[in-house]
């Protein structure tokens, strides 16, 4: 998923990540939130693929965190 936003964001992006169970459960039983990782976790894999530019921790509905990037370059 991570490299699928990379190959469409051609400037900037902003995502919200959630890192808590959704209220929503799948019809297997399993949460909706099928990851549940800490943002050291998520970061770890968003700078595999793009630059930070600015990281904000909320608590919108639950714990979690906005984060606005840009592509990394290309080598």
């Amino acid at each position: 998923m991570l490299q699928d936003l990379a190959n469409i964001t051609t400037k900037f992006g902003f995502f919200s990540v959630h890192m808590g169970p959704a209220v929503k459960v799948l019809a297997d039983g399993r949460n909706a939130h099928l990851i549940q990782k800490p943002s050291s976790w998520w970061l770890e894999k968003l700078i595999q693929h793009f630059e930070i530019l600015h990281l904000q921790t909320h608590g919108v509905m639950g714990h979690g965190f906005w984060v606005a990037v840009k592509p990394k370059e290309k080598n």
